[in-house]
């Protein structure tokens, strides 16, 4: 029996009754791992350890005297009887054994042993009552031990152990089957046959007494042993234990089996539940092509050599939940129709489940794959689970199949390649990757959320949704669709094609209206983005507030951004996803988006202020010009100053300025609205000139002659030019299409500085000159505009 001290005892505690007995326990429930390893057997020991512990918190004696050890509700139970409850040990401090049966029939003996004797410890189990209990020092350790036998044992004593055997008597004998004489044991297996009951605990089964009892349950030669009821609880078989082609009625139990040689159960057949808990296998196992219609459990059972339960049936549930495999595991076209539970398993050699089915839900939580792990061709219709999985070795998960495939917080040491696959949800979250890994994943759904990727990654993504936000990349990463579908090579050497069903891409297309393959990257919020290549990706929705180093994301190929509602007002240009929920809360215009169909109701109310999204467009605009990305660029300047003027931030007088700039030329980014302005330009001075600028058709001069009789009497004729005020024509002649004309050919020349050389009114003099400094402004904003969208 494996022993160990739990702990000592409270200090409370240590005021034991020195005379009577204990009447009362009240105890206390409390979950605890298996505590048996690196533990080793004291002489004469036998059992095991129990996997749960139950505490006292108050004992009372019969002379009144009372002591406490735990604080926490309890149940009261009588001493002098068994102590039931559905835990698998107890722990308690008394001066003699207490026996603990639990619900599945298991007895534990709970002992006291005092620190002040610490040469007991291997003393034999029938020497520990015999402890004394010193009056000057109660303190002492908890000891736990379990004995596994609730049933009349053998009267033999064996000298191996220093014990008594632990068969179970024949009904109507003190020995057991091993131990009968031969006329006693033919006695016994006449009154046996098939479907009959056989009840073999605790006893050592060679391979004569193996032969000898297939025979007996074997209704023809060459036929199928028949057992109903089978308990081989605690059996011990020496030899191989030979049940190929059995079939198992009612109940059967090999729970804390030990197989010393092979454990060949290949094609047989259990109609009910089947205890394996805590069964050890030495030797090869085999469960090929068995049927399981009712509950398997496999829980704590240790496989140390090869299992193979290749086309195994699991009709009911499966739990091999804490088992160990020493050596390779075989599940290859095993099928779960229910649950199949491998949590807190451990696999030290290569685990095969290619082409294993299940129908439901699949828990490989907290297991541990020491070497290579297979799944190609998996399919888990449900949710497979693998929360804190260890994958030391490669992991394939090519062509599997998922309904959700859950890796959050697992750790994969060496995988480089993961998939192809297809779900409708993988989740990444806090998982990592010490190695360069390429994944290749057809999906609705991708969380990456506190995602590791220690030495980069390369993430080919067809459809569905892809969430950045928080993950951590240690080297150059990229993320890109794949334009023609996944194909994986196979054993034969024919690629083949790894595609989810039409309706299945439709379903993952609709949220987001995607029109192709590309997936959508939802956010990067929280991840410094310095090593992330976005290739050919959806960014529609996605949220950059609160990434780190925007300005050295890289932005390649066909990457579209959102853009804003369809409006004739409304200049048509890329967008960030944070501008669509910032405009709805402006609640002046309509059609902008207040949140993404992924987000929930916490980000529908988190919306980005103008000051922080000028800074996202800043940040972003030059990741696209260092792109040579010039287009995308303007439109994110562009966006970067709308911000700027709706902040609160802002000044009036800069606000103004803004709104001028916005309103001529869309920030230096639209040619169309510099054109318009300066067509609006032309249009105003042609229109003053011909109203208030452009005098009449009369004489611009008056000449003068006068005669002058100089010496000589010669007489000489002096001319004098006197320029005419520009005089205005009467109002119902000015709206001519002659002064349209000379007017509009002013206004024209006014833009690019020439003279027309026409007199002018005041008021048209001042007109020209205004149109001699706008008008050349506008023309470099057109020109501006027009080089920022085809700047190489």
């Amino acid at each position: 029996m494996n022993s160990r001290a739990i702990g000592s005892a409270p200090a409370a505690s240590r005021r034991l009754a020195t005379s009577g007995r204990i009447s009362s326990i009240s105890a206390t429930l409390r979950a605890r791992r298996p505590f048996v390893d690196g533990l080793s057997n004291p002489p004469g020991a036998r059992g095991r350890l129990s996997t749960h512990d139950l505490l006292l918190k108050e004992s009372t004696a019969a002379d009144g005297q009372t002591t406490s050890t735990c604080s926490s509700p309890s149940i009261h139970v009588p001493v002098t009887s068994d102590i039931k409850h559905d835990t698998s040990g107890a722990c308690a401090q008394f001066r003699s054994p207490v026996r603990a049966t639990t619900s599945l029939g298991r007895k534990h003996e709970v002992l006291w042993r005092s620190r002040r004797e610490p040469e007991a410890e291997s003393a034999p189990v029938g020497a520990w009552p015999k402890w004394p209990c010193n009056s000057g020092d109660h303190s002492g350790y908890l000891w736990c031990m379990s004995s596994d036998i609730d049933w009349q044992r053998c009267r033999i004593e064996l000298a191996t152990t220093g014990g008594r055997c632990t068969g179970v008597q024949v009904p109507g004998t003190d020995l057991c089957l091993a131990h009968l004489r031969p006329d006693g044991l033919d006695a016994r297996l006449k009154q046996l046959g098939p479907g009959m009951a056989l009840d073999a605990r605790g006893t050592t089964i060679d391979s004569t007494l193996m032969e000898r009892i297939r025979a007996t349950f074997t209704p023809v030669p060459e036929a199928r042993p028949k057992f109903s009821n089978a308990n081989f609880r605690s059996t011990k078989f020496t030899r191989t234990a030979d049940f190929q082609g059995a079939t198992f009625t009612g109940r059967t139990s090999f729970a804390n089996a030990t197989l010393a040689g092979n454990g060949n159960f290949h094609d047989a057949t259990f109609t009910a539940e089947v205890d394996f808990d805590g069964t050890t296998f030495n030797d090869h196992t085999e469960f090929r092509r068995t049927k399981f219609h009712g509950e398997a459990d496999f829980r704590n059972a240790k496989f140390n050599n090869e299992s193979d339960f290749s086309d195994a049936s699991f009709i009911g549930q499966a739990y091999f939940r804490r088992a160990t495999f020493t050596e390779r595991a075989l599940f290859h076209g095993a099928t779960f129709a229910d649950t199949a539970d491998f949590a807190d398993s451990t696999f030290i050699k290569d685990a095969l489940f290619g082409r294993t089915k299940f129908a439901t839900n699949s828990h490989f939580s907290g297991v541990t794959f020491t070497e290579d792990v297979t799944f190609h061709c998996g399919n888990f219709a449900e949710r497979a689970y693998f929360y804190d999985a260890t994958f030391s070795g490669d992991a394939r998960f090519n062509r599997a199949t998922f309904g959700e495939a859950v890796f959050d917080r697992s750790k994969f040491e060496k995988l480089e390649w993961l998939g192809p696959l297809i779900a409708n949800h993988v989740s990444l979250q806090q998982a990592s990757f010490n190695k360069l890994v390429v994944i290749e994943v057809e999906s609705g759904k991708i969380s990456c959320t506190r995602t590791r990727f220690s030495d980069g990654v390369e993430m080919r993504v067809r459809y569905g949704q892809v969430d950045l936000s928080q993950v951590f990349f240690g080297s150059a990463s990229s993320l890109s669709t794949s334009v023609t579908r996944f194909r994986k090579i196979t054993s034969g050497g024919t690629p083949e094609i790894v595609r989810a069903s039409d309706d299945l891409i439709s379903s993952w297309r609709q949220p987001f209206g995607s029109v192709d393959h590309r997936p959508v990257v939802t956010s990067l919020r929280g991840t410094d983005v310095t090593e992330l290549a976005l290739t050919d990706v959806d960014l529609r929705w996605c949220r950059f507030a609160g990434a780190h180093h925007l300005d050295k994301l890289h932005i390649e190929g066909d990457t579209p951004f959102p853009r804003p509602p369809r409006s004739r007002w409304r200049s048509s240009r890329q967008v960030l996803f944070e501008e669509h929920p910032w405009r709805a809360d402006l609640k002046r215009q309509v059609g902008w988006h207040a949140g993404a169909p992924s987000d929930p109701s916490a980000d529908r109310n988190e919306h980005v202020g103008a000051e922080r999204l000028a800074a996202l467009y800043r940040s972003l605009r030059k990741a696209l010009e260092d792109g040579k990305n010039e287009a995308g660029a303007g439109d994110f300047y562009y966006g970067e100053q709308e911000a700027r003027r709706h902040a609160p931030s802002t000044s009036r007088a800069e606000r103004s300025i803004l709104w001028v700039y916005w309103l001529i030329s869309g920030y230096g980014q639209r040619a169309s609205r510099a054109f318009a302005a300066l067509t609006v330009l032309l249009v105003a001075v042609t229109a003053l000139l011909i109203g208030c600028g452009l005098p009449g058709s009369g004489p611009t001069s008056q000449s003068v002659a006068s005669t002058k009789v100089g010496a000589g009497g010669l007489s000489e004729t002096v001319t004098t030019t006197t320029d005419s005020p520009a005089v205005l024509p009467p109002s119902g002649e000015r709206w001519t299409w002659s002064r349209a004309g000379n007017a509009s050919r002013i206004a024209l020349g006014a833009v690019v500085f020439r003279d027309a050389g026409q007199k002018l009114a005041t008021a048209g003099t001042w007109t020209v000159m205004a149109a001699r400094f706008l008008g050349p402004v506008l023309l470099a904003f057109a020109v501006l505009a027009i080089r920022a969208r085809v700047k190489r």
